[in-house]
C-alpha cells in the first residue's frame, strides 16, 4: 500500500479511537453521576379520593438500594407512621401495602429523604415529599349538645329515671360504627335509637339509676361519620343523680302520742314502756315509706299497722294486740330504709324495751290462808305444794247424825307483782272463779266472795263441802282462779298469764 494512503488510514482509525474513547468515557461518566430521581408516585402530590384500601407506588429514574429504602421510605398520618409490607416490582419500582386500612378523611404524608442512593450510589438532590387525602369528605364530625349537657365539674340533678340520654353530632354518623363507640358507666341497660338523618342518637334508658350517683357517658374517637371520618375528640360526659348527697338517719325511736318535746329511748340501756304502746322512729328527712316499713322489724315479732306523718319523716307502728307484759323486745331499723331519693341508712338502728309499766306487769296469787272458823279463829298459811292441799274443818256438830255434815270453808289471799301486792278490779273476780268436787258427796258452792276495803285482800267462803269425821274417804275438791286476757285484773290491767288452781281436802 502506498505510503500516503496508509498514513491517511491511520489517521482516520486515530479519529475513530477518539471518538470511541470520548463516547465509552461520556457513557460512564453519565450512568455512574446522574441523580437519582422519582419519576412516578401515586397518590400524586395533593390527591384526594384515595381508598382506604389503595396501596402506594414509587418508581425511580435508576435502579435504587432496597436496604436504603427499608430503613427511610415512611407514609405517615397525624397519628404516626403506617406499617406496611414494600413489595418490589423492580429494581426501580415498588408498591408499598399498609397493614391496616386507611382511615378515611386523613391527611398522609410519603417521606423519602435525600440519603437514599442508587444502585451506584447516586443520592436524590432533595428529600422527597408529598401528601394525599383519603376520601373526598375530609371534616371530621363533631358533637355539638348532649343530655345531660356537658357541664365543667359535673352536671347534677338528673332524674333517676331520665328515659334516655342522647348526643347531637354535626353530621350524619355511622350508626354501628358510632353505637360502638358508646359507653355509660357504671353500665345502665339500655338500647339505641337514631333519628332520621342520623345525626343524633338516643340511649334508651330500661332501669332505673340509682340516686346520688355518678355517671359518665362518652362516645370515643372511633365513632365516624357516614364517611368514614372519625370523631374529632371523645366527648365525655359525667353527671350527678338528684342533689341530694345526704344519707339519712334515725334520730330516735319513742312512745307515740307523747307531747313536744319527745324523749327518744336510749339505745345502750333497757328502756321500760306500756305494753300497750303505740312506737314512733323519727328520721332526719323524708323518707320512702314502703322501704323503710319493710325494713322496720321487731324480735319477738308483733304485728301491727303503719301510718305516717305528712312529711313522711316519722313512722309511726300500732301494734294490733297488747304486748305481752314483762317481755322484752329488739326494735330495728334496718339499712334497706331509703329516703325518697333512695339514699339509705349507713347503719342498722336498734334499742331495746321491756313491757314493765305498771300496766305491763303480770300478777299472781300470794300466799293462800285456810280456817274453819273465820271470825274466831286467825286464818293458817297453807301449803300448796302438797298434794292434795290438807285442811281442816273442824269437829262435827251432830255426832250421832247419819247424813253426812255439811260445813263451810274459808280462802284468803292476795295477788302480787314484782312490787308487792296490788289492787285489784274487785268485780273481775266474780265470773273467773271455781269450785269443783271430786266424790258422791254434795257439791261445793261459792256461799260468798269479798274484798278487804283495800280490795287488795279476797276471802272466798266455799259451802257444801264433806268432812272427815264423818267419812271414811273425804271429797276431792279443786278450786281455780281464771287467768289470761280475759280473767281476773287488777286496777291496772294486768292479768295473770295463766290460771291458778290447787287441789284440797281434808
Amino acid at each position: 500500500m502506498p505510503r500516503g494512503k496508509r498514513e491517511k488510514m491511520n489517521k482516520v482509525k486515530m479519529v475513530i479511537l477518539f471518538i470511541l474513547t470520548i463516547s465509552i468515557s461520556g457513557y460512564i461518566s453519565c450512568s455512574k453521576f446522574t441523580t437519582l430521581k422519582v419519576v412516578t408516585h401515586y397518590p400524586a402530590n395533593g390527591q384526594y379520593g384515595v381508598l382506604t384500601n389503595d396501596v402506594v407506588y414509587i418508581e425511580f429514574n435508576n435502579d435504587v438500594n432496597k436496604s436504603d429504602i427499608a430503613k427511610s421510605f415512611f407514609v405517615s398520618s397525624n397519628t404516626g407512621n403506617i406499617e406496611g409490607n414494600t413489595e418490589w416490582l423492580s429494581g426501580k419500582s415498588f408498591n408499598y401495602i399498609p397493614f391496616n386500612e386507611m382511615n378515611n378523611g386523613e391527611r398522609y404524608v410519603i417521606s423519602i429523604p435525600k440519603s437514599v442512593r442508587d444502585t451506584d450510589g447516586n443520592k436524590m438532590e432533595q428529600d422527597f415529599i408529598s401528601e394525599f387525602y383519603v376520601g373526598d369528605d375530609l371534616v371530621k364530625p363533631h358533637v355539638e349538645n348532649s343530655y345531660p349537657v356537658y357541664t365543667e365539674g359535673g352536671t347534677r340533678n338528673v332524674p333517676i329515671y331520665p328515659e334516655y340520654l342522647s348526643i347531637v353530632f354535626s353530621e350524619s354518623m355511622n350508626r354501628i360504627k358510632t353505637e360502638e363507640a358508646f359507653t355509660i358507666s357504671p353500665y345502665t341497660g339500655g338500647y339505641f335509637s337514631w333519628n332520621t338523618d342520623s345525626t343524633e342518637v338516643r340511649y334508651m334508658i330500661t332501669a332505673e339509676l340509682d340516686y346520688g350517683s355518678q355517671y359518665k357517658m362518652s362516645v370515643s374517637q372511633a365513632a365516624e361519620d357516614i364517611s368514614g371520618n372519625k370523631l374529632e375528640s371523645t366527648y365525655s360526659v359525667l353527671f350527678i343523680t338528684g342533689d341530694d348527697f345526704i344519707f339519712p338517719e334515725v334520730e330516735g325511736i319513742y312512745q307515740a302520742g307523747m307531747p313536744q318535746p319527745v324523749v327518744f329511748w336510749d339505745t345502750d340501756n333497757i328502756n321500760q314502756v306500756s305494753k300497750t304502746i303505740d312506737i314512733a322512729v323519727q328520721f332526719s328527712e323524708s323518707m320512702s315509706r314502703s322501704e323503710t316499713e319493710s325494713a322496720f322489724s321487731t324480735s319477738p315479732p308483733i304485728d301491727g299497722l303503719f301510718t305516717w306523718n305528712a312529711e313522711s319523716t316519722i313512722l309511726t307502728f300500732s301494734p294490733t294486740e297488747d304486748l305481752n307484759s314483762e317481755t322484752m323486745y329488739i326494735l330495728s331499723i334496718g339499712t334497706s330504709a331509703k329516703d325518697d331519693n333512695g339514699w339509705k341508712l349507713q347503719q342498722e338502728y336498734q334499742l331495746t324495751i321491756l313491757t314493765a309499766d305498771n300496766d305491763s306487769l303480770n300478777i299472781s296469787p300470794g300466799d293462800v290462808y285456810g280456817t274453819y272458823d273465820h271470825d274466831n279463829i286467825a286464818y293458817a298459811l297453807l301449803n300448796l305444794n302438797d298434794w292434795p292441799v290438807g285442811i281442816e274443818m273442824g269437829p262435827v256438830a251432830d255426832p250421832l247424825s247419819i247424813i253426812p255434815a255439811e260445813f263451810d270453808y274459808f280462802f284468803r289471799l292476795q295477788f302480787v307483782n314484782d312490787n308487792g301486792a296490788v289492787t285489784m278490779t274487785p268485780y273481775s273476780i266474780y265470773d273467773n272463779l271455781l269450785v269443783e268436787g271430786f266424790g258422791e258427796q254434795n257439791d261445793p258452792v261459792i256461799l260468798d266472795i269479798f274484798w278487804d276495803i283495800n280490795n287488795v285482800e279476797l276471802y272466798i267462803q266455799l259451802g257444801g263441802l264433806s268432812n272427815d269425821i264423818v267419812s271414811s274417804m273425804p271429797v276431792l275438791y279443786r278450786l281455780t282462779i281464771i287467768g289470761g286476757q280475759n280473767g281476773i285484773e287488777d286496777i291496772n290491767g294486768n292479768t295473770m298469764p295463766d290460771n291458778f288452781s290447787f287441789e284440797f281436802r281434808e
